[in-house]
């Protein structure tokens, strides 16, 4: 009597309701000890980041010291990852598809560019309505020694900021006196000397400096319309605000194409494949280049060159080598990279050898 039989089996602590259920100790205890799994995974994860900013930091050191050890500079680090190993003919590679109508493109049938992979049908160039006339009339000279730029990479504008831009809108704008949105030989010298007449602005600058403002101009005006429009100012311009950026962005702005057709150049001259090109190397490899002419022109007419060519090797040789460094004796890669890169940068642009020809003679005959 009075004796419950389910009451037998209860826990005797179940009675006081401050006992907690054995189903919640066991889930308490496996996230107890999920908790502490987690925490031993992330100070395992941790101590391998820390190990490998370790590895990494190590090796930094090991290339800094090999660095110079090389006698090279610390400003020569940013170079150097732009070195390749590639082979001459990767810089003739380029993308399968048109990159306009993304259909497949035979470089013998199409224009690849010499700068970037893009590729064009020739079809699909002239209809897209964003290529330059000087452009596309370049675009002939695709598959030849020459090659050719792309309208996009033949636009050195989109290298510039916008501060660089605007800078450049101010200029044209105070060049342009008659707003027609050209700027003229006539407005360039009234700029150059706004209070004198024609005649007397001619007088005024000395001859050398005269040639070489004539000569900028022409090479400006690529449709030889002996006037300038935007496009022409800005995309020569350009050049101008490039050269004041440091070595180093400049050859961060460099194409995998020009990488390697600047280190296949910087290996034709370094015959004794120890890295470094020294004032002899390059001198007679430019002999060389020089001489190559001699089987295309006739005997004669190459012996009359034969004086001028030890003089013209010298000075190639000497453009090579020396850099910012007068009377350097040689030049390591990336140097060499570093020196050229406003160069190649510059003649991304498209300027036909007819229009060359045209500057040259109109540079002898000016004023």
């Amino acid at each position: 009597m009075g004796n419950n039989p389910s009451s037998a089996t209860e826990d005797p602590e179940g009675a006081e309701g401050s006992s907690i259920p054995k189903s919640m100790l066991t889930k308490i205890q496996c996230m107890g000890h999920r908790l502490r799994v987690e925490e031993r995974a992330e100070l395992y994860r941790a101590l391998a980041e820390l190990r490998e900013d370790r590895r990494r930091l190590s090796l930094d050191l090991l290339e800094e010291k090999r660095i110079r050890e090389a006698g090279l500079t610390s400003k020569d680090m940013t170079s150097r990852v732009r070195d390749t190993d590639k082979p001459s003919w990767a810089a003739y590679e380029n993308d399968p598809n048109c990159s306009l109508c993304g259909k497949p493109a035979r470089r013998q049938e199409a224009y690849p560019c010499r700068v970037c992979t893009r590729i064009y049908h020739p079809i699909c160039l002239g209809k897209c309505g964003e290529c330059r006339d000087v452009d596309l009339q370049a675009a002939e000279n695709a598959l030849s020694n020459t090659g050719w730029s792309c309208y996009i990479c033949s636009n050195l504008s989109l290298l510039l900021t916008e501060l660089e831009i605007n800078q450049l809108i101010d200029e044209f704008d105070m060049f342009d006196k008659n707003k027609d949105e050209h700027i003229s030989w006539d407005e360039i010298m009234k700029h150059t000397h706004p209070a004198l007449p024609a005649g007397r602005r001619r007088e005024q600058l000395p001859s050398d400096e005269r040639l070489e403002m004539r000569l900028s101009f022409k090479m400006a005006d690529q449709d030889n319309d002996d006037s300038l429009d935007w496009w022409e100012f800005l995309n020569y311009q350009a050049k101008t605000l490039l050269a004041k950026r440091s070595k180093e962005e400049l050859v961060s702005l460099l194409s995998e194409k020009e990488v390697i057709k600047c280190k296949t150049l910087f290996r034709s001259m370094d015959t004794d494949e120890d890295g470094v090109v020294t004032l002899l190397e390059a001198r007679q490899a430019v002999r060389d280049w020089c001489q190559k002419y001699e089987h295309n022109m006739p005997p004669e007419e190459f012996s009359k060159l034969l004086p001028g060519l030890d003089l013209h090797s010298e000075i190639r040789a000497q453009m090579f080598v020396d850099g910012e460094d007068a009377h350097r004796e040689s030049v390591r890669w990336p140097e060499f990279l570093a020196d050229q890169s406003l160069y190649i940068i510059s003649t991304r642009p498209n300027v036909s050898a007819r229009h060359i020809e045209s500057v040259l003679k109109d540079a002898c005959h000016a004023d």
